[in-house]
């Protein structure tokens, strides 16, 4: 039998920093994160002292590395390379395994480049890694949902080399109903959301990482007929797709408030004791270590 590791994004509420959000979010659903999520820019010193907390406590760390404000013709040019030798350095010294992708959701930022130009920048990052001998991680590269449903030119144009990464990422969330007022979304159910990556990850004989998943309550920002229990039914039916998909390695929630369009989304795994109940069932389940 298959298993996938279990993880998430604790935002900071007020009063936190990342390691108390991790502790608060572990406390609340009950069991200790396998993987926390980590967004650093570029100009950050890798890992980083939250980043060596969350491993040196059990936990492996899922870090995307952003290239802002550089384009990615910059990096692939190698003008970059004496600042990616050392954070490759520091991360191998660090010695702990880590998932890291390059630029995740790439297609979500035009004025950094285009698709072609991602992956040589991709290629080539995962390159100087490789000569200064970094073996402690597994290379993720991630694409937002929509694109492997054919979107922003499909998911082929983005991949670098088919050796240059181990894991095919994808992020996707489930918004409705708050975008109702300007181009509302169809409640979507996990097995929608990201069937059309697993099916390319098969495809591509690769295995898949969900670096970000989230889901609204349904009866959130007012709309009249969202019923109170179908975010807990979303998040038990998201455990048993999984355990039916062992191809799928790792998933990572997004326990959050974020903003889409102008509006609020509540991903928060607590908008209502339901939710809460039907996660921590999930991330109870043996089959989630």
């Amino acid at each position: 039998m298959g298993s996938c590791r279990w993880g998430a994004f604790a935002s900071p509420r007020s009063g936190q920093d990342g390691q108390t959000a991790v502790r608060a979010l572990e406390t609340l659903i009950g069991r200790k994160l396998a993987i926390t999520r980590h967004y650093l820019e570029w100009n950050a010193a890798l890992p980083g002292s939250f980043i060596d907390w969350s491993a040196t406590h059990g936990r492996v760390p899922y870090v995307s590395w952003h290239t802002r404000p550089l384009t990615w013709k910059t990096v692939a040019s190698g003008r970059q390379d004496v600042w990616i030798k050392k954070q490759a350095e520091s991360i191998k010294a660090a010695g702990y395994p880590m998932y890291f992708c390059f630029h995740h959701e790439p297609e979500n930022e035009p004025s950094l480049g285009g698709a072609a130009d991602f992956a040589a920048a991709a290629n080539h990052v995962r390159d100087v890694f490789d000569r200064v001998g970094v073996a402690n991680l597994t290379w993720v590269i991630t694409l937002m949902a929509s694109t492997y449903a054919g979107g922003s030119g499909g998911p082929e144009p983005w991949l670098p080399n088919h050796t240059n990464y181990d894991l095919l990422g994808v992020d996707g969330y489930n918004r409705f109903p708050c975008l109702l007022k300007r181009d509302r979304h169809p409640w979507r159910s996990f097995a929608e959301l990201f069937g059309p990556a697993r099916s390319f990850a098969l495809a591509k004989d690769k295995r898949l990482f969900v670096g970000e998943y989230g889901c609204v309550e349904q009866n959130a920002c007012g709309y009249p007929s969202g019923h109170p229990r179908a975010k807990k039914r979303w998040f038990l039916d998201a455990g048993s797709t999984l355990e039916s998909w062992p191809e799928v390695k790792a998933v990572v929630y997004s326990h959050t408030q974020a903003y889409h369009q102008g509006f609020a989304e509540a991903f928060w795994v607590d908008t209502s004791k339901y939710s809460l109940d039907a996660f921590k069932t999930v991330g109870g389940d043996p089959y989630f270590a």
